[in-house]
């Protein structure tokens, strides 16, 4: 069958090219239509040796979404296929192979619970001071991926609703993801001196979305808390326009979440805060609005 087929192809390549990204796209989307937990468990090795010789990210994508399916058919199959995989990407993962780190962050957002119960723990030893910033910037997607994985677990296991709004969030120190947070330390520290602002924004996007999906991580110790301030602040103060805004969209997205205002954000903080963030937004204002009233009046006259 088309499977059967494009697995052949995928065997057949020694290296990631164009053709093996294609073959694992148009396979992605035949597995997505698979309902047999016997397929899905029969793919799962196969793959496992293309991803390990090709190191290509869309194969990974392939088992991580195997992962998914699983869940869904045959809940009780998937922890011996994400304890395979796992051990597998230990190796890679802890010398920053960017694919490997990349299907790492791909389990924990496909397959939450399951990864939060069985990979949880180990995460901070795989980190390494050596890597490069294109595997910090994959690291930084697993962190917030398993932070995010533990909220999902969390609800699911209690039964409960999700939070309706962001004043109904209740940052917890005792939280998963607050213990995982201190592996967030070393990326804070690489925002605070990078000058690539590819990966500054890269880095500072994925941060934004968690300071609302999952604030226990950011906020949940003080000493996480207080680094990523500092660095949102220097990091505003550094860099182009874009990244400024950025690095202000997370503190402004990890501000509208009421426990994190009323009960964990110090006086001292919240004047940092103001006293950066309101001169830039300023300046910025200052800076462009006139050129794009220009542009507007001469693109759009009156």
């Amino acid at each position: 069958d088309r499977i059967e087929g494009l697995l052949h192809q995928l065997l057949s390549q020694q290296s990631s090219t164009d053709h093996t990204v294609l073959m694992a796209v148009l396979l992605r989307r035949e597995i997505v239509k698979l309902n047999s937990p016997a397929k899905l468990m029969d793919l799962v090795q196969p793959l496992l040796q293309i991803f390990q010789r090709t190191e290509s990210s869309q194969v990974g994508d392939c088992l991580a979404e195997v992962c998914a399916s699983l869940s869904i058919v045959q809940l009780d199959a998937l922890p011996t296929v994400l304890t395979t995989l796992l051990t597998a990407l230990e190796g890679p993962c802890r010398e920053g192979k960017v694919p490997s780190l990349h299907l790492l962050a791909a389990l924990a957002e496909r397959a939450p619970m399951a990864f939060s119960r069985l990979a949880l723990d180990s995460l901070p030893k795989l980190f390494s001071a050596t890597w490069s910033p294109g595997a910090l910037q994959e690291w930084t997607k697993v962190l917030i991926n398993a932070a995010i994985a533990t909220t999902v677990t969390k609800v699911s296991l209690a039964g409960a609703s999700a939070p309706s709004s962001l004043d109904d969030i209740v940052v917890n120190a005792d939280s998963p993801a607050t213990h995982l947070a201190p592996s967030l330390l070393p990326v804070l520290q690489y925002l605070s001196v990078t000058t690539t602002e590819v990966y500054a924004l890269s880095i500072l996007q994925e941060l934004a979305q968690v300071a609302v999906t999952c604030p226990s991580f950011l906020a949940g110790n003080r000493e996480v808390l207080s680094a990523l301030i500092s660095t949102c602040l220097h990091v505003a103060e550094r860099h182009s326009t874009t990244v400024q805004l950025a690095s202000l969209e997370v503190l402004s997205s990890l501000i509208s979440v009421g426990d994190v205002k009323r009960r964990l954000l110090t006086a001292d903080q919240a004047r940092a805060i103001a006293g950066t963030a309101l001169p830039i937004c300023a300046r910025i204002m200052a800076g462009t609005s006139d050129k794009d009233d220009d542009d507007d009046w001469t693109e759009h006259p009156a």
